[in-house]
């Protein structure tokens, strides 16, 4: 048992506060009770009071002492005086005039409910006396109080942050102007049912009606959990296990016209990755907004404090809260969000000589183009597996039972704010079996009138396929672990591609595996802020996602002097970001069965390799001169083709049957803004270094070309002319308009062409 006491700071003696229940019981499913505190004696004038309200237990295995401070701000009780209203003798049964209100303000005050008497806290109330004006404790907002209302979030110009991504399509626009001389008109009361029934019938009424048969759409199947494109749901359960509210788990995405939406959900087997940049002002760091932690999934097993409690991840729709995936949230505190925060000035150009993070190995072999010839370390110039990301420090609140902070203004900063967001879902079937969630946390500068600072956060969801009991039919590396395909058996679409290198023995020079490491894999640039070739990482190919991708060098005069060492460097590099010779045929591929790859065509460019070292042959069409080159290799292309080569369970299956990979050439010259900073061995401009990967869909059979002639193609309509549509209006597959309009239309134009035959007379 819990006992419950409470002290007036004003007035320790006379017990003015108490409390309507000085006990409250507590067990092990009870952890917190409402408390109620009330004034025993009004007050005179308006004061402000400290109440402090401490419980102890008297009863129990556990101590409890406990004590919160409330301050508050208290007027006296107002009565009103009837005898002084105006209202009193209104005669309820003659309707009140109305004036014009195209000339007279109707309510200039609405909360004036009473004539003659002060309405409390009515603050346009001319009854009201600067005296009890002041007994008010606050005036009454929007339009009772003769304020402006609160704009509706369905408004055009509602400025609420949370905006769907059709709502600049779907908002409303209003327009209530005096000046248009529009006022709706004085109605008498209606005190009969006859005078009702007349009302009634004298206003117009308009109906939309369907004159043609609706057809329903088949019902659906039944469905045992999800499916590809939907959206994943979640649910918040109260104290008996049962779900007090569903949502659906969203991520901020960009849409197509660049802008971001906040509300964006995400689908079902769909993987994202992407950003949105916002301004960290002071309104944005509060509890309303991206940047608090609260905002998004939070660990299931969270606890502290056991009230609200948070959303949970619908492992299968269909059975509701008996299937809630287990969800692990990580929240790491970064020291240094520098990286998050975008920069308000332009970059400056670098000034210096820059190409690749690259030289080449002492004392290995190069061929004519300066590809290394040997696949042996160092000379390979690859690095296999992917570098391990450092991730900062975990938060301190981070045990998986404790609620994150939301974000708070400390000073000048901003404090625990959201700046980067990942979700791991692993699946089986059309379950979620587990959601593995990382949350970055920091610390980041306001922006201030003088200073914006822009925030951009990143968001990534993927989808990890999760099997259980004995291993999947295609698991060719024997892992006990979970592993993504990009599709079974055929490539889904925004699925990574699958390259690899051949590897063979070296005695008989027989085919032993396919290497499909990331760095044999075939790949885009991938720049940073700078965009450099020197900082660029890789980017992995995504089917069906045709991308172009750039990156800068800087060179100067001294590098345009030798074209050849140049352009072999060059090649080089893009040779190295797309190194791979097959491409696999499938989502997911035997790296030992040959079959299942297809070789990746290449331009040769023996012939442009050695006649850039043929200076002197006047018949080369490569010539070079100081500041000055031409055929540079500059880019890389990579063409694939695929087609659909059958259906598994009613899905297409995408094959790749075909790739090439070509090379772009440009022409490079200094243009130097003025004559002397080409003399300077210093300068430098930047020129663009390219790659592209396009998709291109091969028909299953090659289709005859079309002559449209038709002495040799009857069947096809002279000069786009068909005669036999001459009444397609009349058939029943004309659905544009109803049919009785159709044929009304007809019987006009016979109509007409009879009248017209008979003034004519065309016979005679």
């Amino acid at each position: 048992m819990i006992l419950v006491n409470i002290d007036n700071a004003t007035d320790t003696v006379t017990p003015e506060w108490g409390i309507l229940t000085p006990e409250v019981n507590l067990d092990n499913s009870v952890h917190h009770a409402l408390l109620k505190a009330t004034r025993n004696v009004g007050v005179s004038a308006s004061v402000q009071e400290n109440v402090v309200v401490s419980c102890c237990n008297t009863t129990g295995p556990f101590t409890l002492e406990t004590a919160i401070l409330a301050h508050v701000s208290l007027t006296p009780n107002a009565t009103v005086d009837w005898e002084k209203s105006t209202d009193i003798n209104i005669n309820f049964t003659t309707p009140r005039t109305i004036q014009n209100v195209a000339f007279v303000e109707v309510a200039p005050c609405p909360c004036d409910l009473t004539g003659g008497v002060c309405d409390i806290n009515c603050c346009c109330d001319t009854d009201c006396t600067s005296s009890e004006q002041e007994t008010f404790s606050r005036c009454i907002p929007y339009l009772d109080g003769g304020q402006e209302a609160a704009l509706p979030e369905y408004m055009c110009d509602s400025k609420h942050f949370h905006k769907e991504d059709w709502f600049p399509l779907m908002c409303v626009t209003n327009e209530y102007n005096s000046l248009l001389g529009f006022f709706y008109q004085n109605e008498n009361n209606l005190r009969t049912t006859q005078s009702l029934l007349t009302k009634v019938n004298g206003k117009e009424s308009f109906t939309y009606k369907e004159d043609e048969e609706r057809v329903e759409p088949p019902a659906p199947a039944a469905k045992n959990g999800y499916s590809q494109n939907e959206k994943v749901l979640s649910v918040k359960t109260n104290a008996a296990g049962t779900a007090e509210r569903r949502g659906v788990v969203s991520l901020p995405q960009r849409i197509l016209s660049g802008e971001c939406s906040t509300t964006a959900p995400l689908q079902y087997l769909n993987d994202i990755d992407s950003d949105c940049s916002f301004q960290l002002t002071n309104a944005m760091c509060s509890g309303d907004s991206v940047f608090n932690a609260l905002s998004y999934i939070q660990s299931s097993t969270t606890r502290d404090p056991s009230c609200p409690s948070a959303f949970s991840i619908m492992g299968n729709p269909n059975t509701g809260t008996q299937n809630i995936a287990e969800t692990i949230v990580n929240y790491y505190c970064v020291t240094d969000a520098t990286s998050y925060i975008k920069s308000t000035t332009t970059a400056a150009p670098p000034s210096t000589r820059s190409l690749f993070n690259y030289t080449y190995p002492a004392g290995c072999p190069l061929d004519t183009c300066g590809r290394e010839t040997t696949n042996e370390l160092p000379c390979t110039g690859y690095v296999d597996g992917t570098t391990q990301e450092t991730l900062p420090p975990r938060c301190g609140f981070n045990d998986h039972y404790t609620q994150p902070p939301s974000p708070n203004i400390n000073g000048a900063t901003c404090e625990n704010a959201v700046v980067d967001v990942r979700y791991n879902f692993y699946w089986s079937g059309p379950n979620i079996l587990k959601l593995n969630a990382t949350v970055f946390l920091a610390n980041i500068v306001l922006s201030t009138p003088t200073n914006s600072v822009v925030v951009t956060q990143k968001y990534k969801a993927s989808f990890v396929n999760s099997f259980a009991g004995s291993p999947a039919e295609d698991n060719f590396y024997n892992v006990t672990t979970p592993f993504s395909r990009s599709g079974k058996p055929g490539y889904d679409i925004d699925k990574p591609m699958i390259s690899a290198m051949v590897i063979r023995n070296e005695t008989d020079n027989a085919f032993l595996y396919m290497n499909s490491n990331a760095s044999r894999q075939m790949a885009l640039w991938n720049t940073g802020f700078d965009g450099l070739c020197s900082n660029a990482g890789r980017r992995e190919i995504l089917f069906g996602k045709d991308t172009f991708t750039s990156c800068n060098i800087y060179i100067g005069t001294s590098d345009l002097e030798n074209c050849t060492d140049l352009s072999k460097l060059i090649i080089n590099r893009l040779d190295n970001l797309m190194p791979a010779e097959r491409i696999g045929r499938y989502g997911n591929n035997n790296p030992y069965g040959p079959a299942q790859w297809i070789e990746v065509l290449r331009e040769d460019l023996t012939s442009t390799c050695t006649n850039s070292l043929e200076a002197n042959n006047q018949t080369v069409l490569s010539w070079r001169f100081s500041g000055f080159c031409t055929d540079i290799i500059s880019g890389i292309n990579l063409d694939v083709m695929y087609g659909e080569s059958g259906k598994a369970n009613g899905v297409p299956t995408k094959e790749i049957i075909g790739a090439y990979v070509s090379y772009s050439k440009s022409t490079w010259q200094l243009t130097c803004g003025s004559g002397s900073l080409c003399t300077d061995p210093s300068y430098v401009e930047p020129f663009p270094i390219t790659a592209s990967v396009r998709f291109i869909k091969v028909p299953a059979n090659t289709p005859e070309p079309k002559i449209r002639w038709e002495e040799e193609h009857p069947d096809i309509c002279y000069q786009d002319v068909c005669w036999d549509n001459f009444i397609y209006p009349l058939v029943r597959g004309y659905t544009a308009e109803p049919r009785k309009y159709v044929l009304a239309m007809s019987l006009i134009l016979i109509l007409f062409l009879f009248g017209f035959l008979f003034i004519t007379r065309p016979w005679w």
